[in-house]
């Protein structure tokens, strides 16, 4: 019997892990990650942030994205936003900003990842007074990028909650975008940052969910811990998304390995459908 359940467990486990991705910047996949993702047959959101695309060469990029692809191993993106802003009302930060997308889209290219994960750079006490002229420039930025991304590869450009106090600027920006991206829900940052519940987001954007980066965090700040392990409803967000149509792809954003192990361990017999499928685009690597 006992070895019946370990059997079951392990199986479970498995398709847990064929279900998601884990976030993992790409300067540390080989140094800090690698046995855990060879170990553990991990998919993979790769950070590619301003380090990776300026000290990594085309070549770099083609390998790994050879080894992954050989060992079956799915991707996505995470594209850089220290310093961006995507709808700057400044002519040169927003040059510099779709200079870095166009970068990332060279990238994507070689990788031809499921789904590419970006911010607005949106806060209410910076951009609120000149809102009109920061959509107007966001939603080009996405537009271009969204673009670029479909001439080389698969990828679905999705749009990240961070800063964001409320739905509504997100409801306004993919108003316009007209379907070229969807909603990544960030559970843990709508817990730390923003004036709403959770049952507020899911209401508000639901209906453009295709992305749900999990962490936890017990509500003051953005600790990127296990799921599981502090105050984020995930039994609210499970009941959601197993409701919808496509269940969006599910990324694990604890912030050690050993938060990557607990979050697997968690969702564990609590996600009972795969993400939707990635059928359009362009074939290639995962």
């Amino acid at each position: 019997m006992k070895d019946r359940e370990t059997e079951e467990t392990s199986t479970a486990g498995s398709g847990v892990r064929e279900r998601v991705h884990v976030a993992v910047p790409f300067r540390r996949l080989l140094t800090e990650y690698w046995d855990l993702v060879a170990s553990q047959g991990l998919n993979l959101e790769l950070g590619m942030d301003h380090e990776a695309l300026d000290r990594f060469s085309p070549d770099r990029f083609r390998e790994t994205a050879r080894i992954l692809k050989e060992r079956g191993v799915s991707v996505s993106f995470h594209a850089p936003f220290m310093d961006l802003s995507p709808g700057s009302v400044d002519p040169e930060i927003l040059a510099v900003t779709r200079r870095r997308f166009s970068q990332l889209a060279s990238v994507a290219a070689i990788f031809n990842p499921l789904t590419v994960v970006l911010h607005t750079g949106w806060e209410d006490d910076r951009y609120g007074w000149v809102r009109k002229p920061w959509l107007a420039a966001a939603t080009e930025t996405f537009l271009r990028f969204s673009e670029e991304l479909a001439k080389t590869s698969r990828a679905r450009p999705v749009i990240e909650n961070v800063y964001e106090a409320r739905p509504d600027i997100l409801l306004e920006l993919f108003s316009r975008l007209d379907g070229a991206a969807g909603f990544c829900l960030d559970v843990g940052h709508a817990l730390a940052f923003s004036k709403t519940p959770l049952s507020g987001w899911l209401s508000a954007l639901g209906q453009c969910l295709e992305e749900v980066h999990a962490h936890d965090n017990h509500g003051a700040e953005d600790e990127h811990l296990a799921a599981g392990t502090g105050m984020v409803d995930f039994p609210l967000l499970l009941d959601f998304v197993h409701q919808m149509p496509a269940m969006p792809l599910f990324t694990l954003e604890a912030h050690t390995p050993e938060g990557v192990v607990q979050s697997l361990e968690f969702f564990t017999g609590r996600l009972k459908r795969p993400p939707r499928a990635r059928t359009q685009g362009k074939e290639g690597n995962p």
